[in-house]
């Protein structure tokens, strides 16, 4: 695993001083230690983590991988792929062409560049889980696995996109491929990127053509799902050499973990614990469900702060985050919100009944009138998924996956705070979650809706009931066992966690209202108003995208 950024010089000689301060924000001044590849015009730079080797070349292709591929074509050995995981890939290409992704499993980003063609070619994973944003000047072509670092590039023009800002204030995330900078885009899911010449297309290699299961009841799809989900903890943990750190807490999804887990995987896996400042392990109710599953089954069990509660939010969260990348968790991440569908409280229900335009040429009364006119006079769209292949909840499944994985709805999840440019990069780096597998989202998207059920929790029941009942007599703080029919009972144990998880965001709120830039770019009606209970979730979604700006430029 690892992250890479990418120079690709399409016109003249590479000016090595005009990226040295893109170099110094992706390596953070050398803190991250890095390997340089070279290849004709194309200069990659890498940062290995705990990483694999990652290169290859063969008849004058290189081929560099960035995350995680879980499987591989059938004619290699698994020894061959594990050693060198873009030996197998670069001979599959050569076979089949990009349509090798169609089958490939996993979070990454892929490039291919074949000097003689002068032909670069870049794909990412099924569900763009794997972030990869761009940047294309006349001179060069660049993408990184961080946003951060082509912020600096020279000749980046930092102008707003107001489409992209007034979706993340309207719906809490970034439409499209857009990002808040006009010129920097994000590479859409299962897309292939080609570059050849002075020009560029994007094309897709795979479409979500799902089709819902009508006669399937919860028990089929509890069995089903059981299957799936084992199959994708088992290929995270083959994928880290059986040597990845574990999160368990004292809810459901980390014991979902645990119930898939060998008995020498438990026996050699370090299993962690979050605490929540200033909670011990034996106040903490995480910490106090979390132990007892430990010393039941003999875990390697550690506990750690999670220091970020205890700081005032600023600059510096952003700039500690990205340093924090390199050190892994297999992690229950996404569990609730994929199997309870507490995506669905993401959008409210006006979603789906919008039109294109409706949705899109809605703008939040929160900019000044320059800005308000520019939203009002411009059309812009999005397009769901293709209403032949979902039903209209199924449609919004997918797109709330998507924009789950690749953005972040700020305003959504409890006990979370992070921003649309963070949360890729640092969730999909730090968390390695097997509620996000390919198979597994792609089955559950095939269920109807009312069988999943918000807030219903049957199939999850299920699943413990029929396939994981291992830890059930263990009490959790998970609202699953506010169910009448739940498997578990409710753990009274300790504080409730997320109480304890907030930021003391006043020293942030307080400088930003007194900056002028800020006035000229929000109505003053919305900053005479911010502080008000009604604008809680706009005032969380203005803190965070300002200070995240403001650390761009530190």
């Amino acid at each position: 695993m690892s992250l890479i950024l990418g120079i690709f010089t399409k016109t003249g000689k590479r000016d090595s001083s005009t990226f040295k301060k893109m170099f110094e924000s992706f390596t953070l001044k050398e803190e991250r230690p890095s390997e340089i590849i070279e290849h004709g015009p194309l200069k990659i730079v890498q940062i290995y983590g705990n990483s694999l080797f990652t290169k290859s070349i063969m008849a004058d292709t290189i081929c560099v991988v960035s995350g995680r591929i879980y499987n591989m074509p059938p004619y290699f050995s698994s020894n061959n792929f594990m050693n060198n995981p873009c030996q197998p890939i670069l001979e599959a290409y050569f076979k089949q062409g990009t349509s090798l992704f169609r089958q490939t499993d996993g979070e990454f980003s892929c490039i291919f560049y074949n000097q003689l063609r002068n032909e670069l070619i870049i794909a990412n994973d099924t569900w763009g889980l794997y972030p990869l944003y761009y940047l294309d000047t006349p001179d060069y072509f660049i993408f990184c696995n961080e946003y951060e670092p082509l912020t600096v590039f020279p000749n980046v023009l930092k102008h707003l996109d107001y489409f992209a800002l007034n979706s993340y204030f309207q719906y809490g995330t970034v439409l499209n491929e857009s990002t808040f900078f006009e010129q920097i885009k994000s590479l859409p899911p299962a897309s292939v990127l080609k570059i050849s010449g002075n020009g560029f297309n994007i094309t897709s290699y795979y479409e979500h053509k799902i089709n819902t299961l009508t006669h399937i009841n919860a028990e089929e799809a509890a069995t089903h799902i059981a299957y799936l989900f084992k199959q994708a903890v088992q290929k995270r943990v083959e994928f880290f050499r059986n040597k990845i750190d574990t999160l368990l807490s004292g809810g459901a999804d980390t014991r979902l973990i645990l119930s898939c887990l060998n008995k020498s995987q438990r026996e050699n896996l370090d299993f962690y614990t979050f605490l929540t400042p200033p909670l011990s392990s034996h106040e903490d109710e995480d910490g106090i469900i979390a132990g007892d599953i430990a010393q039941i089954n003999k875990l390697n069990h550690h506990y750690k702060n999670f220091d970020f509660w205890e700081k005032p939010f600023g600059e510096d969260y952003f700039k500690e985050k990205r340093k924090r990348i390199g050190k892994y968790y297999l992690s229950g991440h996404f569990g609730s919100e994929i199997l309870k569908l507490e995506l669905f409280k993401a959008l409210d229900e006006m979603f789906l009944k919008l039109s294109r335009n409706e949705l899109t040429k809605t703008v939040q009364p929160i900019f000044n009138n320059k800005i308000t006119n520019i939203l009002e006079t411009r059309d812009w769209t999005y397009d769901l998924p293709n209403n032949n292949s979902h039903n209209d909840e199924n449609r919004l499944m997918v797109f709330l996956t998507d924009r789950l994985c690749r953005s972040f709805f700020t305003r959504t999840w409890q006990g979370s705070r992070s921003i649309y440019f963070e949360q890729p990069t640092y969730m999909q780096h730090i968390f390695i979650t097997p509620f996000l597998d390919k198979d597994l989202l792609s089955f559950i998207f095939s269920l109807p809706i009312s069988l999943l059920g918000i807030g219903a929790n049957k199939v999850y029941n299920l699943l413990f009931k029929n396939h994981f009942p291992e830890f059930t007599n263990i009490e959790t703080n998970s609202p699953l066992a506010d169910d009448i029919d739940s498997v578990f009972k409710k753990s009274r144990k300790g504080y409730v966690t997320y109480i304890n998880r907030s930021y003391n965001y006043e020293p942030a709120l307080k400088s930003l209202l007194s900056d002028v830039c800020i006035r000229e770019r929000y109505s003053s009606v919305f900053l005479n108003k911010i502080t008000k209970p009604e604008l809680a979730s706009l005032r969380q979604s203005f803190i965070d995208f300002e200070i995240w700006q403001k650390s761009l430029s530190c």
